[in-house]
């Protein structure tokens, strides 16, 4: 599914396409994704509500299924580009973090729980890594699972690293939502 996904987003960067390209399940023809292009470069991703860069990972990561393609050609603001490499270099990226991201899934967090900032770490004086520091600022907004990797600018790959790390430090504190 991945390799006729990277032969699609070829396909319009070829034909120089502007516009959007929609992702739909083959069966259902549920909304999957949308790839957004200006002059034939890919320029954004919007996956279940994430964009760019770790919206185009997540893509790769979850495509599982047969999915139909749409291209709808519009006109597409420069204000919507979050992905500033090329594709190519993109592609190159993924294939670096892919085996992270596949490591990461078993380790995730189910998502029927709350994580807290435990406050005798914030206390302490224990050293914090830039990755878990970045986790902690956006746990001070965000504390459900499903919010946190929808709104954490960390790969989903190096949240789920830094949730376990700062785990074992007894940073965190882990509650369940009924």
């Amino acid at each position: 599914m991945l390799e006729e996904l990277f032969e699609k987003i070829d396909d319009e960067r070829l034909v120089y396409f502007t516009g959007k390209l929609n992702l739909l399940n083959e069966e259902t023809k549920q909304f999957i994704a949308q790839i957004y292009f200006i002059d034939g470069e890919l320029v954004n991703v919007n996956y279940q509500g994430i964009t760019g860069r770790k919206g185009f990972f997540n893509l790769c990561v979850d495509l599982d299924q047969p999915v139909d393609y749409v291209s709808e050609p519009e006109l597409v603001s420069l204000e919507m580009k979050k992905i500033h490499i090329s594709f190519e270099d993109l592609k190159k990226e993924f294939e670096k973090v892919s085996e992270k991201y596949k490591q990461a899934k078993k380790h995730q967090p189910p998502k029927n729980v709350k994580i807290l900032i435990n406050s005798d770490f914030v206390l302490g004086d224990s050293e914090v890594e830039s990755d878990e520091f970045d986790l902690l600022c956006c746990l001070s907004d965000f504390n459900t699972v499903t919010d946190i990797y929808k709104n954490c600018d960390l790969l989903d790959y190096q949240i789920t690293n830094s949730l376990v790390t700062l785990r074992k430090k007894k940073a965190l504190k882990v509650v369940k939502i009924k």
